[in-house]
């Protein structure tokens, strides 16, 4: 199948096609276009001129969060693949509608289709880290995240704060002599 996107740039064009149609016949979509995911596009080296199944397949994959090299394993290509495909507009248009559509601009769905591959991540580091202090940050965001964080205790007081810290030291002392006998 060969993309051909026109945007509403195009409409004169569109309108010429249409026979004379006026321009007040022709509107914008009733939903707002979404906005892109891509910030910074790098062009493409080689544009891609027909799409194929496993190209919206990886469209979805990276929609759902997953990394370049997850889509690559899991479709059978290589990163270069994947990463060439990554860079063409007609994709990167495609990914961003999927986000606007599928998910409904929900970054909770998003997360969660990168979760298990965020967990098995951390899990790696604490297994294979290179240095002792990420295996132990590794190991602790795991036990976090399956316990919650330990509770963390916090005293506040309503009381005026001493000036001199040295009579409110002697005076507590005594407090505590006479109390304990």
């Amino acid at each position: 199948m060969l993309l051909n996107i026109r945007t509403l740039d195009s409409a004169p064009a569109l309108q010429e096609s249409l026979g004379g149609v006026d321009s007040q016949d022709i509107l914008p979509p009733k939903s707002t276009s979404p906005r892109s995911t891509y910030t910074n596009p790098r062009e493409p080296a080689v544009e891609i001129q027909h799409e194929k199944a496993w190209h919206r397949t990886a469209a979805y994959m990276l929609a759902s969060g997953a990394k370049i090299s997850t889509v690559a394993f899991e479709t059978g290509y290589s990163v270069q693949q994947i990463g060439l495909l990554n860079r063409q507009p007609w994709f990167q248009q495609l990914v961003t509608t999927i986000i606007h559509n599928e998910f409904n601009d929900d970054i909770s769905k998003m997360l969660k289709g990168a979760a298990t591959e965020a967990i098995m991540t951390i899990r790696d580091l604490a297994t294979n880290g290179v240095n002792e202090t990420t295996k132990l940050k590794a190991s602790q965001d795991l036990l976090d995240r399956y316990r919650g964080k330990a509770t963390n205790f916090v005293h506040h007081t309503n009381g005026a704060l001493s000036e001199k810290p040295e009579e409110e030291l002697k005076r507590l002392e005594e407090e505590l002599l006479t109390n304990g006998q």
